[in-house]
């Protein structure tokens, strides 16, 4: 399957593994597409970097998630258009 799209000056896109979302907290809950798309969107400003963007979401996630309860590969790529 084949995705087009457009991204503008200053578009961020975060690609990831179902690993990511999957992750559970110390009481077993998924860490879950809303709470990434969250996390997401406290990040910082896209023209601080792609870096930025990850470097948040990622500190939020480790912040979460009971790391002893991660089964899965995680992956997580951030682009931003500049």
């Amino acid at each position: 399957r084949q995705l087009s799209f457009r991204m503008s000056r200053g578009d961020a896109l975060l690609v990831y593994t179902d690993g990511l979302v999957e992750a559970k907290s110390a009481r077993g809950e998924l860490y879950g597409v809303d709470r990434l798309a969250a996390s997401f969107g406290r990040a910082p400003e896209s023209r601080q970097g792609a870096q930025a963007l990850l470097d948040s979401v990622m500190q939020d996630f480790y912040a979460w998630v009971d790391t002893s309860k991660i089964a899965d590969d995680i992956s997580v790529i951030v682009l931003v258009r500049t």
